[in-house]
C-alpha cells in the first residue's frame, strides 16, 4: 500500500525529523534545517512529484555525505519507511540485506533494525512474516548482539502464533550460550506465554530447563522458582504456592519475597480464595521472621483480612500477636492504620473498641516518629467519642497531637470537656461549652469534611446545626422547654442555610431535610 503527499511528510516529520534530528531554531527564530531534515526535504519533493527514484539518489547521497552515525542511521531508516509505504517491500529488505553483510554499512542496519519487522506485523499474516524475515536475516554475518535481537524476535513472533513446540526447541539449542539476563528474559516470556494460554505442561518444560541448565545460575535458579510459583497461581493452588515461596526463600532476596508474597494474596483474593491468602501470610510471619519487608507485607495483609471481615476484636488479637512477634511499633502503627475504620463502624461492639483503645495507647507510649503520634492520637479521638471516655480524651489532648496548633487543641479540649459536663450531670456548664465550640465553628473558614461512617459531605451550617440540635436535646431533657425550643429553631435554620450549598439529588440534601422534618415535629432526636 502507497502513502504518497502530505500524508507522507506528516509521517517523516514526526517518525524521524522532530524525533530529535539536531539543531532546529537560531537565535534570530528562524527556523534552521538539521542536516537530516535538509536531505530528507528534498527526498519528500521528489516523491510528492512522483519520482522515487530521484528520492532514493538523494538519500544515498545523503548517506555519504553526512558525517554523523546517527544522521547516517536516521536518513537509512528514512529510507526503508518510504520504500515500504510505497509498496516496494523487498527492495526495502534487500537493501536492508546489503548494509547488514556490508562492513561499513552494518551501522545504519543497527540503526535501522526493527523498521522492516514492524512493517510486517501490521500486514496480513503478522507474525508469520517476521519469521520468513528472521530466516532472510540469520543468511547474514551478523554481530552477536545483533544476532541476539533476531532471535528474540523470532521466540515473540513464535509465541505469539502459539508454536511452542518451536520456540522451546529454540530455547533448548540456542538461548543458553547467552548472557543470564537475555536467557531469563527468553525463558520468562516463554513461560507467562504457556501460563496465559492455559499450557501448564509447556510452562513446565522450560521450568525444568531452567532448573537443569541454569542450576550454577543464580538468577536462573530465582526465576526458576519463582515460575514455579507462578504456576501454582496460575494453577488455583495458592496454598502451594506459599509453600514453594517458603521452600525457596534462600534464593529470593527480602524484596522480592515480600513482592512474590503479594502477589500470592492479591491473585488469592482477586478468585475468592481469601481464607487461603490469609492462610498463605500468617504463616509468612513466623517462616520467613528473618524478613522485616516480607513480615511486614504479611501483616498488613492479614490486618486486612480482619478488616474485610469487619471484626475489631480479630484484628486487636492479631496486632497483640504481631507485637509478641517483635515487629517494629512502625510497622504496628501502620497496621493499626489498616483497621481503624473499624472503630467507627456502627456496627463494631464498644467493648471491642475500648479494647483497641487498649492497644492504641500502650503503643503510643512507644513509637518515636511524629506521624505515628499523629496517627495514633487520632485513632484514641475516635475511640474515646465513641467509648464516651471524655476524660481519657482530655488527657490525650493535653499530651499535644502533633500536625495541629494550638486553636485547634483549645477548641477539641473545649469540646471534649462539654461531653464530659454533659456526662456527669453539670447542665449549664455543657451548655455554655457547646456554644464556645459553635463560635470557633462559626470563625473558621467554611472548608467543610467527610462523614467518616456515611462519607456524605458535612458543611459548617451543618455541624453548627447539629451542636444547636445538640444543646436543644440537653436542654429538653432538663425540661427547660422555652430555651430547648430556641436552640431547635436556631437548628433549623442552619440546617435551611446547609441546603443552599447541595442540589436537590444530593444524599447531603435528603440527609438534611430529613433533620429538617424532624425538627418541625418540634423535637431533636440527636
Amino acid at each position: 500500500m502507497k502513502v504518497k503527499g502530505k500524508m507522507l511528510l506528516s509521517l517523516v516529520l514526526m517518525g524521524f525529523v522532530v524525533a530529535g534530528c539536531g539543531k532546529s531554531g537560531s537565535r534570530s527564530g528562524e527556523q534552521v534545517q538539521s542536516p537530516v531534515e535538509a536531505v530528507v526535504s528534498k527526498a519528500l519533493q521528489k516523491v510528492e512529484s512522483g519520482d522515487v527514484n530521484a528520492a532514493l539518489a538523494i538519500l544515498e547521497k545523503g548517506l555519504v555525505e553526512l558525517a554523523d552515525p546517527s544522521d547516517k542511521g536516521q536518513v537509512f531508516s528514512f529510507e526503508l519507511t518510504m520504500l515500504l509505504n510505497q509498496g516496494r517491500v523487498e527492495d526495502a529488505q534487500a537493501r536492508y540485506l546489503k548494509a547488514l553483510a556490508t562492513e561499513t554499512e552494518s551501522g545504519l542496519a543497527r540503526h535501522a533494525m526493527g523498521v522492516v519487522e514492524n512493517y510486517w506485523v501490521q500486514q496480513p499474516g503478522g507474525q508469520s512474516n517476521v519469521l520468513a524475515w528472521c530466516d532472510r536475516l540469520e543468511q547474514v554475518a551478523m554481530s552477536e548482539d545483533m544476532k541476539t535481537v533476531v532471535l528474540q524476535n523470532r521466540l515473540t513472533a513464535q509465541l505469539a502464533l502459539g508454536r511452542y513446540d518451536d520456540a522451546l526447541v529454540l530455547i533448548e539449542t540456542r538461548a543458553w550460550p547467552l548472557a543470564d539476563e537475555l536467557v531469563g528474559a527468553m525463558c520468562g516470556r516463554y513461560i507467562q506465554s504457556a501460563l496465559s494460554a492455559g499450557r501448564a505442561d509447556d510452562a513446565l518444560a522450560v521450568i525444568g530447563l531452567l532448573e537443569v541448565k541454569g542450576a550454577a545460575r543464580p538468577g536462573l535458579v530465582a526465576l526458576a522458582a519463582g515460575s514455579r510459583i507462578d504456576l501454582a497461581l496460575a494453577q488455583g493452588r495458592f496454598v502451594a504456592a506459599g509453600e514453594l515461596l517458603f521452600e525457596k526463600a534462600v534464593v529470593f532476596d527480602d524484596g522480592a519475597s515480600a513482592g512474590i508474597l503479594d502477589k500470592i494474596a492479591r491473585v488469592a483474593l482477586g478468585t475468592g480464595k481469601s481464607e487461603e491468602a490469609d492462610q498463605v501470610v500468617g504463616k509468612a510471619l513466623s517462616a520467613l521472621a528473618d524478613r522485616p519487608g516480607t513480615r511486614s507485607s504479611a501483616a498488613r495483609w492479614w490486618l486486612m483480612r480482619a478488616r474485610d471481615l469487619g471484626n475489631l476484636d480479630l484484628a486487636v488479637d492479631r496486632l497483640v500477636k504481631l507485637d509478641g512477634m517483635g515487629l517494629p511499633t512502625s510497622v504496628l502503627a501502620a497496621g493499626v492504620n489498616t483497621v481503624c475504620s473499624l472503630v467507627l463502624a456502627p456496627e463494631t461492639p464498644l467493648p471491642a473498641v475500648t479494647r483497641m483503645m487498649g492497644f492504641v495507647g500502650g503503643l503510643k507510649a512507644r513509637v518515636t516518629e511524629e506521624m505515628d503520634v499523629s496517627l495514633l492520637a487520632g485513632v484514641q479521638l475516635d475511640g474515646g467519642f465513641r467509648t464516651e471516655d471524655y476524660a481519657g480524651l482530655v488527657t490525650v489532648l493535653e499530651s499535644g497531637v502533633p500536625g495541629h496548633d494550638s486553636a485547634w487543641h483549645d477548641t477539641m479540649i473545649n469540646k471534649v470537656k462539654a461531653h464530659l459536663a454533659l456526662k456527669e450531670g453539670r447542665i449549664d456548664e455543657a451548655v455554655k461549652r457547646f456554644r464556645d465550640f459553635m463560635a470557633s465553628i462559626a470563625a473558621q473558614p467554611d472548608q467543610g469534611h467527610r462523614d467518616p461512617v456515611t462519607e456524605e459531605r458535612v458543611s459548617k451550617p451543618m455541624i453548627l446545626g447539629y451542636n444547636a440540635r445538640r444543646i436543644g436535646d440537653i436542654l429538653a431533657a432538663a425540661k427547660r422547654m422555652d430555651d430547648a425550643a430556641k436552640a431547635y429553631a436556631e437548628a433549623k435554620a442552619y440546617y435551611q442555610d446547609s441546603l443552599k450549598g447541595f442540589v436537590e439529588n444530593d444524599p447531603e440534601t435528603k440527609t438534611v431535610k430529613t433533620i429538617l422534618a424532624e425538627l418541625d415535629k418540634g423535637s431533636g432526636g440527636v
